[in-house]
């Protein structure tokens, strides 16, 4: 491991030749493709139903094809490469390509269905690719399709298959086996990471937290008692066989979190809910002392007692934060259950607690008073904070002042890293609010709804002074973390100390970069603001903007070799954030992303790629500007980064590029120890001058929650594990020394007037022909089901018999759901009245509820439309539908009223014809015009027919809110298809 000094240091020089570009191509590939999502759905209505299915296959096709070309030049990683790229968003688009279709045809299928037809349809790529990003949409795509089965149709197989109960514990199980399925599938998928494993087993965990939530304060242990028993097994499998310090913690926190609500259903008195905060409390102690001495097992160095808080890893700290949270929380509930304490006053017992914590914790000299310290400092912070919030009478910079001072005290006596992050994080955060002007970040809870936007003629203004202190906020948090962050380079100890503070301190910058509005250049053209208001925003975006430009170029001041690139990226990357000026949730997320990197922190770096994506997701669906405008930004801001990074790959020093690529093409044949960045030997000479090295320990590998390599992950053996570490080490310094000397024949090459390809880049892998063979049927498989599905619907479209039904009323807050609107049809309203009302006298009708599914008979009334006159389970062998009477009451007539009186229809035999002749099929058409419609039956007891929403262009709501009929399309197998909606005369929208 790195000595204190070196392991934060700047990457070395070979890095950042490499990271750049790639990075800069990514980036421009995400914009690019957020640009045509939001062209394609500002031209949707525009578009034909064949050239949106066209298109949309032609973008899988294009995608695979693209994964199967020889693609110049290797990754370092096999899950980096191209190849992994292109087909992970070919697997995204067949989503959407099968999403389109439910769209355009909207029978109303069960979402269920969608979601695990293309889980099934990324099989052949998922096997003959292995790679993570595959493998984990895959199990997404699973978990989410089984959930929404199982709550739809429950297990056929197993008693009360509807309970809550059991459909939590059969989605934990299916998780636990594709746990071990991706365990025995790792070095396949050359996962160093663990990244499938650790998702896999933290989804477990959720749908075992789900179970006892459900029902664990009903039911009491048997919801309990499976997930103890789950996370037994897996504390047992990660000691022993598979060893991983970060899954043991996962599921001690599980386990931890199981016993407290099994605990807390069993608080009756105060005596209960104090012997509760005892057992809970003893358990933390002993849990966490356990979770140090496994750590010390692996080979971590023993140090005092402050400085191995300090540097615990990162899930270790996890599990101190939820601890003590839940801990204080128990605390806080006791107090005011035990004295009846006035809230006007909590503050006051909150600063006594926190004096007390620390008292406990400075006098302690072992686990238990130093985290019963722990607990009472964060009880009596949180205490204090929320008393300081609901003091109206006091100024609120005079509360905020208090609650900062309480913050420093706190933050300097305890030298915990999870208690210094949590203290950081409430009291920043709470000032922040305090600090608000008018307490208008009440505000931010409604900022995607398209009547708060900027574009408001009302209140133009008034929006633009509500969201300007979020503007601010994120800038002025922003600054703070990088300073905060920045100070940590310095050594161990001013990382003990800063660290906790930054993090929290990127957290609530991105929260606020994500709440503040994104009006962008086109919107604040049409925004008449005074001058002053204009200046503060554009000074506002300019200091975000200019953020991780200015740190880029500190960063790489700092790296020798960088020539060019020192002037040449920021330059590059001020030229972009023109971009998303106004939008600083990018720059914010960039910002993380740079100095993860500079600072050898991947959980930094990943938290900064999600905060992007999840800022571009938002982004969409904010109404200060069209789609059209979003659109050319960021195609314009994509079309520059490619350009970028052209050019950063074109003037890269090539004699550091050499040393890493071939780094990267021994990583990618197995031979060099992959480590995690935090564990990382210096790849040049100039980082291995900045300190002396040695190589990590398996345990120390583990400990920093990442897998040297399967090979050591799987030795039982400690000793054996270090003779491989160490000879591994040996290759990789005989593969630098190779690279080092492939760059200086590739330099003597250029002076001499070769090329320099044939010195520094290795030989093109081709592609194995049965890996471009499993892409290419899998292609055929979504080409053909998509196509297959097409023409079936087509049929029903041409050949269907035309239904209308009456859109009955439903709330007018929940009509409109941004582009799409809520359908509800008379017709299934009555129907499903009758159903949750008849069961109990009716065996047909308890027949109908169970099976989730039936049949409805409809006739037209004088005007056409369509009423229910029957309904049944199910055909029989032969194909005859018996109905029932169903009294014949519209919803115009008597919306609501119960389904009483004797209006009755005929039983009608489905196989004749209307002369009383059958079809060779069976399946003839209803006489006098009936016609047979499939429904089902919704959990919550509503019946759907065909579909139950309407999408619709963007700013085209009004238009639609004249509908009063759905237009369907039957087949004569009663399957519906919503072609259109009318108006209240029955005509198409105008």
């Amino acid at each position: 491991m790195q000595v204190e000094g070196h392991q934060n240091s700047v990457f070395p020089a070979t890095s950042w030749p490499i990271m750049l570009p790639k990075a800069s191509y990514s980036l421009a590939c995400l914009l690019l493709a957020s640009a045509g999502l939001c062209w394609v759905a500002a031209n949707w209505e525009y578009a034909t139903s064949l050239q949106k299915l066209a298109g949309a296959q032609a973008l899988v096709a294009v995608l695979v094809l693209l994964a199967t070309w020889r693609m110049p030049g290797q990754a370092a990683s096999h899950n980096l490469s191209a190849q992994a790229l292109f087909s992970g968003l070919a697997a995204v688009a067949t989503g959407a390509l099968l999403a389109l279709v439910g769209q355009i045809y909207q029978t109303g299928a069960d979402p269920w269905q969608l979601f695990l037809l293309w889980a099934a349809l990324l099989l052949p790529w998922l096997l003959v690719l292995r790679t993570v990003m595959l493998g984990l949409l895959f199990a997404v795509l699973l978990n989410v399709g089984l959930a929404l089965y199982l709550g739809v149709s429950g297990l056929w197989f197993w008693p009360d298959g509807h309970s809550w109960h059991n459909v939590m514990l059969v989605m934990a199980l299916v998780n636990v086996v594709l746990l071990a399925v991706a365990e025995a599938s790792l070095p396949y998928f050359k996962d160093s990471w663990r990244v499938g494993p650790r998702t896999l087993g933290m989804a477990v965990a959720g749908w075992l937290a789900a179970l006892a939530l459900g029902e664990g304060l009903i039911s009491g242990i048997t919801s309990v008692v499976p997930g103890l028993l789950v996370t037994l097994v897996g504390y047992v499998v990660y000691t022993r066989w598979r060893r991983d310090l970060a899954m043991v913690t996962l599921a001690m926190i599980t386990a931890f979190f199981l016993l407290g609500v099994f605990f807390a259903s069993h608080v009756e008195t105060e005596v209960t809910l104090l012997l509760v905060f005892f057992a809970m409390f003893a358990l933390m102690v002993v849990m966490v002392r356990h979770l140090r001495h496994l750590r010390q097992q692996q080979g971590v160095a023993q140090v005092d007692d402050d400085a191995e808080q300090a540097s615990d890893p990162w899930f270790m700290s996890l599990f101190r934060i939820a601890g003590m949270g839940l801990m204080a929380i128990l605390l806080i509930a006791l107090l005011f259950v035990l004295s009846e304490l006035d809230v006007d006053y909590a503050w006051v017992a909150g600063v006594v607690l926190s004096l007390l914590g620390i008292a406990c914790y400075r006098a302690g000299k072992g686990d238990t008073l130093q985290e019963l310290g722990v607990v009472l400092g964060i009880a009596g912070l949180l205490m204090v904070a929320g008393g300081q919030y609901l003091l109206d009478h006091i100024s609120a910079d005079i509360r905020a002042l208090g609650l900062v001072l309480l913050g420093v005290v706190l933050y300097g006596l305890v030298p915990n890293r999870a208690f210094r992050f949590v203290v950081a994080l409430v009291v920043l955060g709470v000032v922040a609010l305090l600090t608000w002007p008018g307490q208008a970040w009440l505000n931010l809870l409604g900022f995607y709804s398209s009547s708060s936007s900027f574009s408001s003629s009302s209140s133009t203004f008034a929006n633009v002074l509500a969201w300007m202190p979020a503007y601010q906020r994120a800038w002025l948090m922003a600054v703070g973390a990088v300073l905060a962050l920045g100070a940590c380079w310095r050594s161990g100890a001013a990382e003990r100390r800063w660290l906790p503070l930054g993090w929290a301190l990127v957290l609530l910058a991105q929260v606020a970069a994500w709440f503040a509005r994104s009006p962008g250049l086109a919107g604040m053209a049409a925004l008449a603001l005074p001058w002053q208001v204009t200046f503060q925003l554009w000074a506002i975006w300019l200091g975000c903007a200019a953020l991780p430009v200015a740190v880029l170029a500190a960063v790489l001041w700092r790296v020798p070799g960088m020539t060019h690139l020192r002037v040449l990226a920021p330059l590059l990357l001020a030229v972009a954030s023109v971009g998303w000026m106004g939008a600083p949730g990018v720059a914010m997320a960039l910002l993380w992303a740079i100095l993860g990197h500079a600072q050898r922190r991947p959980s930094l770096l990943v938290f900064g790629v999600l905060a992007l994506l999840g800022y571009l997701a938002g982004f969409y669906y904010q109404f200060e500007s069209t789609l059209l405008q979003k659109s050319a930004l960021l195609g314009l801001t994509g079309a520059w980064l490619l350009l970028s990074g052209w050019l950063l790959a074109r003037y890269a020093p090539r004699a550091a590029m050499a040393p890493q690529r071939g780094l990267d093409e021994a990583n990618e044949g197995g031979n060099v120890l992959t480590q995690p960045a935090e564990t990382a030997a210096p790849a040049d000479a100039t980082a291995a001058q900045q300190g002396p090295t040695v190589m990590p320990s398996r345990s120390e590998v583990m400990a920093s929650g990442a897998t040297a390599s399967s090979a050591v992950y799987v030795a039982q053996d400690q000793d054996q594990a270090q003779d491989l570490a160490q000879a591994q080490a040996q290759a990789q310094t005989q593969t630098q020394s190779q690279a080092q000397a492939q760059a200086q024949a590739h330099a003597q090459s250029q002076r001499q007037g070769r090329g320099q390809s044939e010195a520094i880049r290795p030989p093109l892998r081709p592609t194995p022909t049965w890996r471009r063979a499993g892409l290419l049927v899998g292609l055929a498989l979504v080409l053909g089901l998509a196509n297959a599905t097409i023409y079936q619907k087509e049929q029903i479209l041409a050949h269907g018999e035309r239904v209308v039904l009456e859109l009955a009323p439903v709330d007018p807050r929940s009509l409109m759901q941004g582009d799409y609107m809520a359908l509800r049809f008379g017709v299934a309203q009555k129907l499903g009245r009758w159903l949750m009302a008849e069961p109990a006298h009716d065996a047909e009708a308890g027949t109908l509820v169970g099976q989730r599914r039936g049949y409805m008979l409809l006739r037209p009334d004088a005007d056409g439309v369509f009423q229910l006159v029957g309904r049944s389970a199910n055909a029989d062998g032969t194909g005859a539908l018996s109905f029932s009477p169903v009294d014949l009451v519209s919803p115009r007539q008597a919306d609501g009223a119960a389904i009483v009186g004797d209006n009755t229809a005929p039983a009608v035999d489905h196989k004749s014809k209307p002369d009383g002749s059958v079809k060779q099929d069976g399946t003839a058409a209803v006489s006098d015009h009936a016609v047979v419609l499939a429904y089902r039956l919704a959990p919550h007891g509503e019946v759907h027919i065909g579909t139950d929403a309407w999408f619709f262009p963007e700013g085209q709501a009004d238009r639609y809110a004249q509908a009063r009929y759905g237009e369907f399309r039957v087949s004569k197998q009663g399957t519906g298809i919503l072609l259109r909606l009318l108006d209240e005369q029955r005509r198409p929208l105008p």
